[in-house]
């Protein structure tokens, strides 16, 4: 049981956090304004594109204010302190969107990151 819990922890980092940062290592060029603006833009989890995990995560704070138990500041997208129909469609207008097309750059390339990816994984699974 706790092998199973540290193997599901394991992928929750590489999914949640490695993946993600490994996109941003791969794309020089942009500074951390540039994240933070595509964020504003609808990239909540910041993996450089607008696509349906953003969304996702919107809906899950949907009708949300601050201190509401599903209340997440990154959902606010107009900065109003509640999500709502003006994030949708913040989010819906950039959907499909990557930062690296938006910034003018060449989009990194999938082996490479599925290479990274997975020496990552197999230095997290031994």
């Amino acid at each position: 049981m706790l092998e199973r819990k540290s193997f599901i922890l394991k992928k929750q980092f590489l999914f949640g956090v490695v993946m993600p940062r490994l996109a941003r290592i791969a794309s020089l060029g942009l500074t951390e304004s540039d994240w933070l603006q595509f964020q504003r833009m609808g990239d909540l989890n910041r993996d450089g594109k607008i696509n349906d995990e953003d969304v996702k995560i919107l809906l899950k704070a949907l009708n949300s204010r601050p201190g509401d138990p599903n209340w997440n500041p990154l959902a606010d997208l107009d900065f109003d302190g509640w999500v709502g129909p003006n994030d949708i469609l913040m989010l819906s207008d950039n959907y499909g969107k990557d930062i690296w097309t938006w910034k003018g750059l060449a989009a990194p390339t999938v082996p490479a990151l599925l290479a990274l990816g997975l020496m990552l994984a197999l230095l997290l699974i031994h």
